[in-house]
């Protein structure tokens, strides 16, 4: 279980409004981790807001090496795909 996360037991959420709950991830930011037991059952987690424009941290430094819209030779290509 991680510390940005809230944990219920299944017993808990049958009875609560599911509405609640996704407010409460919404607010808060913290996943919510459904239990029965000491057994883990479900984790609701809260959608990444993403800027569709922002570089993806790994791809930092990549750049193209030659023209990407060029074809392959038949070399590149595995034998199996001539």
């Amino acid at each position: 279980m991680e510390a940005s996360e809230n944990v219920i037991n299944i017993n808990s959420v049958i009875e609560s409004d599911l509405k609640q709950l996704i407010e409460q991830i919404e607010k808060t930011g913290k996943s919510i981790l459904i239990v029965r037991g000491d057994k883990p059952i479900v984790k609701i987690i809260p959608q990444k807001k993403t800027d569709p424009l922002e570089t993806d941290p790994m791809l930092e430094g990549a750049c193209f090496v030659g023209d990407p819209t060029e074809t392959l030779p038949d070399s590149d290509w595995p034998e199996e795909l001539r």
